[in-house]
Protein backbone atom coordinates (compact mmCIF):
# COMPACT_ATOMS: atom_id res chain seq x y z
CA UNK A 1 0.00 0.00 0.00
CA UNK A 2 2.83 2.52 0.88
CA UNK A 3 4.50 1.44 -2.24
CA UNK A 4 1.44 2.27 -4.44
CA UNK A 5 0.86 5.62 -2.51
CA UNK A 6 4.49 6.63 -3.28
CA UNK A 7 4.20 5.60 -6.87
CA UNK A 8 1.42 7.84 -7.62
CA UNK A 9 2.55 10.55 -5.83
CA UNK A 10 5.71 10.73 -8.18
CA UNK A 11 3.30 10.54 -11.07
CA UNK A 12 1.24 13.29 -9.75
CA UNK A 13 4.46 15.35 -9.61
CA UNK A 14 5.51 14.69 -13.09
CA UNK A 15 2.28 15.53 -14.56
CA UNK A 16 2.01 18.63 -12.59
CA UNK A 17 5.24 19.87 -13.99
CA UNK A 18 4.34 19.44 -16.91
CA UNK A 19 0.61 21.44 -16.19
CA UNK A 20 0.38 25.18 -16.81
CA UNK A 21 -2.99 25.76 -16.39
CA UNK A 22 -4.72 25.14 -13.47
CA UNK A 23 -7.72 23.72 -14.99
CA UNK A 24 -6.12 20.87 -17.00
CA UNK A 25 -4.14 20.26 -13.04
CA UNK A 26 -7.86 20.14 -11.12
CA UNK A 27 -8.99 17.07 -13.23
CA UNK A 28 -5.63 14.95 -12.84
CA UNK A 29 -6.12 15.52 -9.04
CA UNK A 30 -9.50 14.56 -9.91
CA UNK A 31 -8.21 11.40 -12.02
CA UNK A 32 -5.92 10.60 -8.84
CA UNK A 33 -8.28 10.55 -6.15
CA UNK A 34 -10.71 8.10 -8.40
CA UNK A 35 -7.91 5.82 -8.73
CA UNK A 36 -6.91 5.36 -5.40
CA UNK A 37 -10.26 5.49 -3.86
CA UNK A 38 -10.61 2.26 -6.26
CA UNK A 39 -7.70 0.57 -4.73
CA UNK A 40 -8.29 1.27 -1.36
CA UNK A 41 -11.98 0.19 -1.54
CA UNK A 42 -11.03 -3.06 -3.19
CA UNK A 43 -8.21 -3.86 -0.70
CA UNK A 44 -10.86 -2.88 2.35
CA UNK A 45 -13.49 -5.40 0.94
CA UNK A 46 -11.11 -8.54 0.71
CA UNK A 47 -10.58 -8.40 -3.60
CA UNK A 48 -8.04 -9.65 -4.41
CA UNK A 49 -5.13 -7.09 -6.14
CA UNK A 50 -3.22 -7.53 -9.10
CA UNK A 51 -0.87 -4.85 -10.31
CA UNK A 52 -1.96 -2.36 -7.65
CA UNK A 53 -5.65 -2.75 -9.29
CA UNK A 54 -8.44 -4.60 -7.20
CA UNK A 55 -9.68 -7.54 -9.61
CA UNK A 56 -13.18 -9.07 -9.31
CA UNK A 57 -13.76 -11.42 -7.09
CA UNK A 58 -15.62 -14.82 -7.71
CA UNK A 59 -16.80 -17.83 -6.35
CA UNK A 60 -16.44 -21.28 -7.12
CA UNK A 61 -19.79 -23.11 -6.01
CA UNK A 62 -19.96 -26.69 -5.85
CA UNK A 63 -23.20 -29.18 -5.81
CA UNK A 64 -23.70 -32.31 -3.81
CA UNK A 65 -26.82 -33.67 -4.08
CA UNK A 66 -28.72 -31.18 -1.92
CA UNK A 67 -26.18 -29.66 -0.18
CA UNK A 68 -24.37 -26.25 -1.99
CA UNK A 69 -21.15 -26.19 -1.01
CA UNK A 70 -19.26 -22.51 -1.43
CA UNK A 71 -15.42 -22.49 -1.78
CA UNK A 72 -13.21 -20.11 0.16
CA UNK A 73 -11.69 -17.21 -1.71
CA UNK A 74 -8.45 -17.77 -1.90
CA UNK A 75 -5.83 -14.24 -1.35
CA UNK A 76 -2.22 -14.27 -1.11
CA UNK A 77 -2.57 -13.76 2.61
CA UNK A 78 -5.19 -15.21 3.92
CA UNK A 79 -7.93 -17.78 3.41
CA UNK A 80 -11.59 -15.65 3.38
CA UNK A 81 -15.13 -17.45 3.80
CA UNK A 82 -16.83 -16.73 1.37
CA UNK A 83 -20.74 -17.85 3.01
CA UNK A 84 -23.40 -16.14 3.16
CA UNK A 85 -25.24 -15.16 6.45
CA UNK A 86 -27.01 -17.57 7.52
CA UNK A 87 -25.55 -20.49 5.36
CA UNK A 88 -25.09 -23.22 7.34
CA UNK A 89 -23.19 -26.66 6.21
CA UNK A 90 -25.79 -29.23 5.60
CA UNK A 91 -25.56 -32.37 7.96
CA UNK A 92 -24.83 -35.27 5.37
CA UNK A 93 -28.10 -37.63 5.31
CA UNK A 94 -27.96 -41.31 5.29
CA UNK A 95 -31.49 -43.96 4.53
CA UNK A 96 -31.21 -47.42 5.76
CA UNK A 97 -33.83 -49.82 3.30
CA UNK A 98 -34.51 -52.88 4.73
CA UNK A 99 -35.58 -55.64 1.93
CA UNK A 100 -37.74 -58.65 1.26
CA UNK A 101 -39.76 -58.41 4.75
CA UNK A 102 -43.31 -59.84 5.33
CA UNK A 103 -41.71 -63.42 5.43
CA UNK A 104 -40.82 -63.83 9.04
CA UNK A 105 -42.24 -62.17 11.99
CA UNK A 106 -38.75 -62.25 13.83
CA UNK A 107 -36.94 -60.77 11.25
CA UNK A 108 -39.59 -58.04 11.19
CA UNK A 109 -39.75 -57.39 14.40
CA UNK A 110 -35.61 -56.79 14.81
CA UNK A 111 -35.68 -54.18 12.45
CA UNK A 112 -38.61 -52.45 13.35
CA UNK A 113 -37.21 -52.30 17.04
CA UNK A 114 -33.84 -50.29 15.35
CA UNK A 115 -33.48 -47.00 16.94
CA UNK A 116 -33.27 -44.59 14.30
CA UNK A 117 -35.52 -43.98 10.88
CA UNK A 118 -35.48 -46.40 8.28
CA UNK A 119 -36.97 -48.18 5.08
CA UNK A 120 -38.65 -51.55 5.62
CA UNK A 121 -39.64 -52.96 1.84
CA UNK A 122 -41.98 -55.65 1.64
CA UNK A 123 -42.89 -58.31 -0.88
CA UNK A 124 -46.27 -58.22 -2.20
CA UNK A 125 -46.88 -61.87 -2.26
CA UNK A 126 -45.74 -62.38 0.97
CA UNK A 127 -48.92 -63.42 3.27
CA UNK A 128 -47.88 -61.74 6.15
CA UNK A 129 -46.63 -58.45 4.66
CA UNK A 130 -49.63 -56.10 5.44
CA UNK A 131 -50.36 -57.67 8.77
CA UNK A 132 -46.26 -56.09 9.76
CA UNK A 133 -46.90 -53.04 7.58
CA UNK A 134 -50.06 -52.05 9.91
CA UNK A 135 -47.45 -52.61 12.88
CA UNK A 136 -44.52 -50.40 11.40
CA UNK A 137 -43.16 -48.66 14.32
CA UNK A 138 -43.74 -44.19 13.61
CA UNK A 139 -40.76 -42.47 12.34
CA UNK A 140 -40.21 -45.86 9.84
CA UNK A 141 -40.96 -45.54 5.94
CA UNK A 142 -42.48 -48.63 4.51
CA UNK A 143 -41.85 -49.65 0.73
CA UNK A 144 -43.37 -52.36 -1.78
CA UNK A 145 -40.53 -54.47 -2.81
CA UNK A 146 -41.42 -55.26 -6.23
CA UNK A 147 -40.18 -58.54 -8.14
CA UNK A 148 -38.41 -57.85 -11.77
CA UNK A 149 -37.43 -60.27 -14.36
CA UNK A 150 -33.44 -60.97 -13.39
CA UNK A 151 -30.69 -61.56 -16.13
CA UNK A 152 -30.05 -65.45 -14.46
CA UNK A 153 -32.56 -68.08 -15.08
CA UNK A 154 -31.54 -69.11 -11.39
CA UNK A 155 -32.59 -66.70 -9.80
CA UNK A 156 -35.99 -66.47 -8.58
CA UNK A 157 -37.98 -63.04 -7.97
CA UNK A 158 -41.13 -64.95 -6.99
CA UNK A 159 -44.36 -64.59 -7.61
CA UNK A 160 -46.04 -61.61 -9.35
CA UNK A 161 -42.12 -60.87 -11.27
CA UNK A 162 -42.45 -58.40 -13.76
CA UNK A 163 -40.97 -59.69 -17.17
CA UNK A 164 -39.52 -57.31 -19.82
CA UNK A 165 -41.17 -59.30 -22.65
CA UNK A 166 -44.55 -58.70 -21.54
CA UNK A 167 -46.48 -56.55 -23.90
CA UNK A 168 -47.18 -52.97 -22.16
CA UNK A 169 -50.89 -53.79 -21.47
CA UNK A 170 -49.99 -57.39 -19.84
CA UNK A 171 -46.97 -55.29 -17.82
CA UNK A 172 -49.66 -52.69 -16.73
CA UNK A 173 -51.76 -55.32 -15.39
CA UNK A 174 -49.33 -57.46 -14.06
CA UNK A 175 -47.67 -53.69 -12.46
CA UNK A 176 -50.92 -53.13 -10.90
CA UNK A 177 -51.85 -56.53 -9.26
CA UNK A 178 -48.74 -55.64 -7.22
CA UNK A 179 -49.03 -52.42 -6.10
CA UNK A 180 -52.57 -53.46 -5.38
CA UNK A 181 -51.61 -56.23 -3.29
CA UNK A 182 -50.92 -53.88 -0.04
CA UNK A 183 -51.47 -50.56 1.08
CA UNK A 184 -49.44 -47.99 2.91
CA UNK A 185 -46.07 -47.37 1.38
CA UNK A 186 -44.76 -44.52 0.06
CA UNK A 187 -42.34 -46.35 -2.79
CA UNK A 188 -41.46 -48.90 -4.72
CA UNK A 189 -37.75 -50.44 -5.28
CA UNK A 190 -36.58 -53.30 -7.00
CA UNK A 191 -36.49 -56.60 -6.13
CA UNK A 192 -33.77 -58.91 -8.60
CA UNK A 193 -34.34 -56.86 -11.55
CA UNK A 194 -31.08 -56.83 -13.25
CA UNK A 195 -32.75 -57.69 -16.73
CA UNK A 196 -35.62 -55.88 -16.00
CA UNK A 197 -34.23 -52.49 -15.16
CA UNK A 198 -32.08 -52.18 -17.77
CA UNK A 199 -35.01 -52.19 -20.28
CA UNK A 200 -35.91 -48.72 -20.89
CA UNK A 201 -39.39 -49.48 -22.54
CA UNK A 202 -40.48 -51.84 -19.65
CA UNK A 203 -39.24 -49.20 -16.84
CA UNK A 204 -40.84 -46.39 -18.79
CA UNK A 205 -44.18 -48.43 -18.12
CA UNK A 206 -43.40 -48.93 -14.42
CA UNK A 207 -42.36 -45.37 -13.68
CA UNK A 208 -44.89 -43.52 -15.01
CA UNK A 209 -47.78 -45.69 -13.58
CA UNK A 210 -45.44 -45.13 -9.72
CA UNK A 211 -45.66 -41.31 -11.53
CA UNK A 212 -49.23 -41.08 -11.70
CA UNK A 213 -49.89 -43.17 -8.19
CA UNK A 214 -47.62 -40.30 -6.17
CA UNK A 215 -45.03 -43.10 -5.85
CA UNK A 216 -41.07 -42.78 -5.97
CA UNK A 217 -39.09 -45.67 -7.47
CA UNK A 218 -35.43 -46.55 -5.83
CA UNK A 219 -33.19 -48.19 -8.00
CA UNK A 220 -31.32 -51.24 -5.82
CA UNK A 221 -28.95 -50.99 -8.89
CA UNK A 222 -28.68 -55.35 -9.61
CA UNK A 223 -27.06 -54.52 -13.10
CA UNK A 224 -24.40 -52.51 -14.66
CA UNK A 225 -26.65 -50.66 -17.16
CA UNK A 226 -29.83 -49.22 -15.08
CA UNK A 227 -32.15 -46.86 -17.08
CA UNK A 228 -34.63 -45.78 -14.02
CA UNK A 229 -32.54 -42.73 -13.22
CA UNK A 230 -32.13 -41.57 -16.70
CA UNK A 231 -35.53 -41.84 -17.76
CA UNK A 232 -36.68 -40.00 -14.31
CA UNK A 233 -34.51 -37.17 -15.18
CA UNK A 234 -35.98 -36.93 -18.19
CA UNK A 235 -39.71 -37.09 -17.75
CA UNK A 236 -39.20 -35.75 -14.01
CA UNK A 237 -40.11 -38.65 -11.86
CA UNK A 238 -38.91 -39.11 -8.40
CA UNK A 239 -36.57 -41.99 -8.86
CA UNK A 240 -33.39 -42.70 -6.69
CA UNK A 241 -30.12 -45.08 -6.49
CA UNK A 242 -29.16 -47.59 -3.85
CA UNK A 243 -24.92 -46.39 -3.18
CA UNK A 244 -23.94 -49.06 -1.40
CA UNK A 245 -24.91 -53.05 -0.69
CA UNK A 246 -24.52 -53.65 3.42
CA UNK A 247 -24.66 -57.38 3.54
CA UNK A 248 -24.93 -58.33 -0.43
CA UNK A 249 -22.93 -62.02 0.62
CA UNK A 250 -25.34 -63.51 2.53
CA UNK A 251 -23.43 -66.50 3.02
CA UNK A 252 -20.58 -64.73 4.83
CA UNK A 253 -22.49 -61.79 6.26
CA UNK A 254 -21.48 -60.62 9.88
CA UNK A 255 -21.72 -57.40 12.28
CA UNK A 256 -18.37 -56.35 11.10
CA UNK A 257 -18.34 -56.86 7.36
CA UNK A 258 -21.71 -55.19 7.67
CA UNK A 259 -19.29 -52.39 9.92
CA UNK A 260 -17.28 -52.35 6.87
CA UNK A 261 -20.37 -51.65 4.47
CA UNK A 262 -21.31 -48.49 6.68
CA UNK A 263 -18.32 -46.72 6.80
CA UNK A 264 -17.76 -46.86 3.26
CA UNK A 265 -21.55 -45.77 3.26
CA UNK A 266 -20.24 -42.66 5.51
CA UNK A 267 -17.53 -41.89 2.95
CA UNK A 268 -20.02 -41.49 0.21
CA UNK A 269 -22.38 -39.13 2.24
CA UNK A 270 -19.91 -37.07 3.23
CA UNK A 271 -18.42 -36.67 -0.43
CA UNK A 272 -22.35 -36.20 -1.83
CA UNK A 273 -24.71 -35.06 0.86
CA UNK A 274 -26.35 -38.43 1.67
CA UNK A 275 -26.00 -41.87 0.48
CA UNK A 276 -28.73 -45.16 0.38
CA UNK A 277 -27.63 -48.28 1.92
CA UNK A 278 -29.52 -51.73 1.37
CA UNK A 279 -29.63 -54.54 3.90
CA UNK A 280 -31.45 -57.31 4.35
CA UNK A 281 -33.31 -58.80 8.19
CA UNK A 282 -30.13 -60.87 8.92
CA UNK A 283 -29.60 -61.04 12.75
CA UNK A 284 -25.89 -59.63 11.79
CA UNK A 285 -27.19 -56.69 10.12
CA UNK A 286 -29.65 -55.77 12.99
CA UNK A 287 -27.11 -55.59 15.51
CA UNK A 288 -24.51 -53.69 13.50
CA UNK A 289 -27.07 -51.15 12.61
CA UNK A 290 -28.42 -50.90 16.03
CA UNK A 291 -24.91 -49.94 17.44
CA UNK A 292 -24.20 -47.20 14.22
CA UNK A 293 -27.61 -45.85 14.36
CA UNK A 294 -26.29 -44.99 17.84
CA UNK A 295 -23.61 -43.13 17.05
CA UNK A 296 -24.74 -41.97 13.78
CA UNK A 297 -25.25 -38.19 15.01
CA UNK A 298 -22.03 -38.00 17.15
CA UNK A 299 -20.69 -38.77 13.74
CA UNK A 300 -22.65 -35.56 12.49
CA UNK A 301 -24.92 -38.01 9.85
CA UNK A 302 -28.65 -37.60 10.11
CA UNK A 303 -29.99 -40.67 9.70
CA UNK A 304 -33.23 -40.16 7.39
CA UNK A 305 -35.66 -42.13 5.47
CA UNK A 306 -35.55 -42.63 1.28
CA UNK A 307 -38.50 -40.27 0.83
CA UNK A 308 -36.66 -37.32 2.48
CA UNK A 309 -34.11 -37.60 0.35
CA UNK A 310 -36.60 -36.43 -2.74
CA UNK A 311 -36.27 -32.83 -3.91
CA UNK A 312 -38.88 -30.93 -2.31
CA UNK A 313 -42.09 -30.17 -4.41
CA UNK A 314 -41.93 -26.98 -5.79
CA UNK A 315 -44.28 -24.36 -4.52
CA UNK A 316 -47.74 -24.02 -5.92
CA UNK A 317 -48.86 -20.39 -7.67
CA UNK A 318 -51.84 -19.47 -8.60
CA UNK A 319 -50.53 -20.32 -12.05
CA UNK A 320 -50.18 -23.94 -10.97
CA UNK A 321 -53.25 -24.32 -9.63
Amino acid sequence: MTFLLHRSLSWVRAVTSGLKDRRKLGWAAIFLIGVLSGVIFGISTGMPVSNGFAAPAGEDLRLRGSARTIMALRTPDAVIPAVPDGLMPVQPKIAIVIDDLGLSWEAFRAVNDLPSPVTLSFLPYAGEAQGMIDQVAPGHEVMLHLPMEPLEKTEDAGPGMLKASLSEKALRAQLLENLTSLSGYSGVNNHTGSKFTSDPSAMEVVLSELDQRGLFFLDSITTSRPVAARIGQVRGYDVLERNVFLDHDYEHVSAETVKMQLAELEAIARADGYAIGIGHPYKATAEALSEWMGTADVRGFEVVVVRDLLPPEPPQTLASR
